[in-house]
């Protein structure tokens, strides 16, 4: 049989086709989401949009939530270090033995599969049986043993890296702690990213300040939004980034 080859496009400025399929064909449109925000401003995504903020047209709220923030504990441990060295996944390891004495459902977010797997290598034998690591099982059957050990009165750690960073709920019992053991910056390898880069460049912006520190804060918002899911949930956020 012949070789075939497939090609495939990703939109990187969406607001064009935002505009065209959805704001020109109907009457009214409603976005809606706890993450909306980074760095406390709704310009980022208004921006990608191409919504302007200034026509009338456009209505712009920002509602308050429900859930009581002040029952989470945000920490972020005086030590000496860089996230990016060697050394990183042993604080991270020191850490999680002293979380896990008053914890029973911990979260621990990596930003590579690298660090993640280190991390795990220098557990004990005894913590390793208490660790499901993301890359073992799907997500499905990794909140399934995880809700399972809890419900039998275990200890459950997840290890995880991007894709337990939003789209799983653990409420309650199921999730008191969450650990972020480096700030989620996006990989300067990404092509899109790349091209955005280069594109901000040339427009005279700062390509940081612009893209990387707001995606940024909007991946971290996902992530810390991981342990409060309920009006009754409570826990400890640690962010291991100095």
């Amino acid at each position: 049989e012949g070789v075939g080859f497939e090609l495939q496009a990703n939109e990187l400025y969406v607001g064009e086709c935002f505009q065209q399929y959805f704001v020109k064909e109907y009457a009214s449109v409603m976005l809606t989401s706890a993450t909306l925000e980074s760095l406390g401003s709704i310009d980022n995504f208004t921006n990608r949009l191409a919504i302007d903020k200034h026509n009338i047209g456009n209505v712009i709220k920002c509602f308050p939530s429900p859930f009581n923030y002040e029952k989470a504990q945000l920490s972020t441990p005086i030590f000496t270090g860089n996230p990016n060295e060697e050394k990183h996944h042993r604080v991270v390891y020191n850490q999680l033995v002293q979380l896990k004495a008053r914890h029973k459902a911990i979260l621990v977010l990596f930003t590579a599969k690298s660090a993640l797997e280190k991390t795990f290598a220098l557990c004990s034998p005894e913590l390793k049986k208490q660790i499901l690591c993301q890359q073992h099982f799907s997500k499905s059957e990794l909140i399934k043993q995880h809700k399972k050990s809890i419900d039998s009165g275990e200890t459950s750690i997840l290890f995880g890296v991007d894709g337990l960073s939003e789209g799983i709920d653990l409420p309650k019992h199921y999730l008191t702690c969450v650990v972020i053991t480096k700030l989620p910056f996006p990989r300067l390898s990404s092509p899109l990213l790349s091209y955005e880069t280069m594109c901000a460049k040339a427009l005279n912006l700062n390509a940081f300040s612009s893209l990387m520190l707001p995606m940024c804060s909007q991946k971290l918002i996902q992530s810390v939004g991981r342990l409060i899911r309920t009006e009754e949930d409570h826990g400890e956020v640690i962010v291991l980034d100095p």
